[in-house]
Formats: structure tokens, C-alpha cells, sequence
């Protein structure tokens, strides 16, 4: 699996990842929130999603991944 992030921080306020997969693969995506960062949405192709927080500061999805 390829995980490309594109970003124009600091500039735009937005990351974009996009997935590179032989084959899907169901996993975690974790994604850190850094305190400084304030409130965090999070959306896969386009529909957003309650990522579910840990202690360390991390969102966390759980799905089945994909090329696209």
C-alpha cells in the first residue's frame, strides 16, 4: 500500500491522502491531531466521518481501503 498526502499547509488549512493498494486492505487509519491543530473533520471521498479519538491524540478509521 502507497499512502500519498498532498497539502498546501500553511497556506490552506486542509491534507488530502489518497491510496495506492494492490489489493483492499482492511486496517486502522491513524491520524494525528496535534493540540495545536483545534477542532479536526475528517471525511473519506467526501462523506464525512466521526474518526473516534485516542488518549495520544490520535483519530482513528477502521475500514476497508482502496486504490482511489
Amino acid at each position: 500500500m502507497k499512502v500519498r498526502q498532498e497539502t498546501r499547509y500553511p497556506f490552506e488549512p486542509v491534507t488530502r491522502l489518497s491510496f495506492e493498494c494492490s489489493a483492499p486492505a482492511e486496517m486502522d487509519l491513524r491520524i494525528r491531531r496535534p493540540g495545536w491543530a483545534g477542532d479536526m473533520a475528517v471525511a473519506v471521498n467526501g462523506k464525512p466521518v466521526p474518526p473516534s479519538p485516542d488518549e495520544r491524540g490520535y483519530a482513528a478509521i477502521r475500514r476497508t481501503w482502496k486504490t482511489g
